[in-house]
C-alpha cells in the first residue's frame, strides 16, 4: 500500500453539518465544521453546557450565506451558564475606532452574533472550552461582523 493510501486512513475527513434552523449542540458534536445558510427567520444555536463538556471540545462555525434583513445567526451559551464566552473578534476591514463588541474585555458575555447585512461569506468563528469558559476567535471581513454581546441580535 502506497504513502497516500496510508495517509487516507489516518485522516480523517472533516464533519461538517450546514444549518438552516435553530438547534442544541452537545458534546458529541465536538470537533464538527457548522455552516450557516440563510432561511426566512433568525435562529440561534446553543452551546453545550460548559459543565457537560470535556476540556478541549471545540465548534467550528462559517457563514456560507450572509445574513440578511431579518436573517440573523447568533451563538448562545446554554441556560444557566451566564456569561462565560470570552473573546476577541478580528477584522480584515476595520476603519472605526476601537469598540467594545469587538472583545470581551475580560467579562464574559452570553452571546455572539454574525451580524444582519455586516457578515459575510467566510466569516467565522471558532470556539473552545477549557471546561471552565468558552473562549471564542471571531474572524471577519466587515468591520463588527461578527459581535460579542449579551443580547439577540
Amino acid at each position: 500500500m502506497g504513502q497516500e493510501n496510508i495517509n487516507k486512513l489516518f485522516t480523517p475527513a472533516l464533519v461538517v453539518e450546514d444549518l438552516t434552523a435553530a438547534k442544541t449542540l452537545d458534546k458529541f458534536d465536538s470537533g464538527k465544521y457548522f455552516t450557516f445558510s440563510t432561511s426566512s427567520a433568525a435562529y440561534a444555536v446553543t452551546l453545550p453546557a460548559v459543565s457537560t463538556v470535556e476540556a478541549g471540545s471545540w465548534f467550528r462555525f462559517y457563514c456560507k450565506d450572509a445574513p440578511i434583513g431579518v436573517v440573523a445567526y447568533t451563538i448562545t451559551g446554554a441556560v444557566g451558564d451566564g456569561r462565560i464566552i470570552h473573546g476577541t473578534q478580528y477584522t480584515s476591514n476595520s476603519s472605526s475606532a476601537y469598540n467594545t463588541s469587538r472583545n470581551t474585555s475580560g467579562t464574559g458575555v452570553s452571546n455572539i452574533g454574525f451580524s444582519t447585512d455586516a457578515a459575510t461569506i467566510g466569516d467565522n468563528l471558532y470556539i473552545w472550552s477549557d471546561g471552565t469558559y468558552w473562549y471564542a476567535t471571531a474572524l471577519c471581513d466587515a468591520d463588527l461582523g461578527i459581535i460579542f454581546n449579551n443580547s439577540g441580535m
